[in-house]
């Protein structure tokens, strides 16, 4: 599967979707939804952004927590990005998308 955009000019304020599940836990979690940018793997706070944040409470491991997310965003230049998801610090997903220029 390719996630990717086709932009004509940057910067270019791009909106997409983002939906995950959150399972097999128990207890309260912050989540937070973070765009890392292309100089991976330098991942100090200048190469992160936050796009999001929330909460979640799972009472059981069978609870499923969903969230549907739009989210829009600003790109400087092309390049590969990940959106990556936390819980409690802890990333639990991780997803490239690729943002290209065309003429």
């Amino acid at each position: 599967m390719m996630n990717a955009f086709v932009v004509t000019e940057f910067p270019a304020d791009v909106t997409f979707a983002v939906h995950f599940a959150l399972r097999e836990g128990r207890g309260k979690y912050h989540l937070a939804l973070i765009l890392g940018t292309p100089d991976y793997p330098n991942i100090d706070a200048a190469n992160r952004h936050l796009l999001w944040e929330g909460e979640a409470s799972l009472r059981a491991p069978s609870v499923v927590h969903e969230q549907p997310l739009q989210i829009t965003t600003r790109f400087l230049a092309p390049g590969q990005f990940r959106i990556e998801i936390y819980a409690n610090g802890e990333q639990v997903a991780l997803r490239r998308l690729s943002i290209l220029k065309t003429r």
